[in-house]
């Protein structure tokens, strides 16, 4: 099973709240946490020749989550996150770049949802069709006490338990709902901390939505 954590970011400073769930979700044999940064191709020879990926970055936020990841972490966590940049964007160079950093999860900083580039929306779509669970992050992160309870969403009869069943938190399925209990009072009543849905069809043209608006918490899309 591939088990690597990507987390395609802006460098902006909720990049930290997507490092601390990598914190509280990694599998024990995850060996990287990659922090992927994508930026468009340039529009001339010179550009595509010469241009390093620290021209496209900055770097100053980029050192401001470097700093936080020593300020924050171990050094056994340190030594697995890895920074890597990635100029254009395809299918199969989406593809490749999970196959190629072995990615079992991804998890997505809500600046890299609400992102207005093409090519980080275009990112988002082809991470949304492929086969890895995909974290997508409330404004606030994870919260502070960790991931207990997850209310799953999705058909019990489905493909996606396998993928829920291999963390740790404690799952619970809208079948145990009581009839004409709301799904927002469940989520106040059994502190809920993760909502977990299956993706959206292919088809759908939405795939910015960084959470579940209502309740503020992150989502897990399988």
């Amino acid at each position: 099973m591939t088990t690597n954590i990507l987390i395609p970011t802006l460098f902006e400073s909720d990049t930290e709240h997507a490092l601390k769930a990598a914190a509280e979700l990694r599998p024990a044999d995850a060996k990287q946490i990659v922090l992927l940064s994508i930026s468009p191709l340039g529009d001339s020879i010179t550009e595509l020749l010469f241009t390093s990926s620290a021209a496209a970055v900055d770097l100053e936020k980029r050192n401001n989550i470097l700093d936080f990841c020593n300020r924050e972490f171990d050094k056994k966590f340190r030594e697995k996150i890895k920074v890597d940049h990635q100029f254009g964007l395809s299918r199969p160079l989406m593809k490749n770049l999970l196959s190629k950093f072995e990615v079992g999860m991804v998890i997505v900083p809500r600046s890299f949802t609400r992102s207005k580039q093409f090519v980080h929306q275009f990112a988002m779509r082809l991470l949304h069709q492929s086969g890895c669970p995909m974290m997508l992050l409330p404004q606030d992160g994870i919260p502070h006490h960790g991931i207990q309870r997850a209310l799953y969403l999705g058909d019990s009869h489905t493909a996606h338990i396998p993928a829920i069943q291999q963390y740790a938190f404690h799952v619970i399925h809208k079948s145990m709902i009581p009839e004409g209990e709301s799904v927002k009072s469940i989520v106040k009543s059994m502190e809920i901390d993760l909502i977990v849905k299956g993706k959206r069809s292919a088809a759908s043209n939405d795939f910015t939505d960084g959470s579940d608006e209502e309740f503020g918490l992150p989502v897990l899309a399988v």
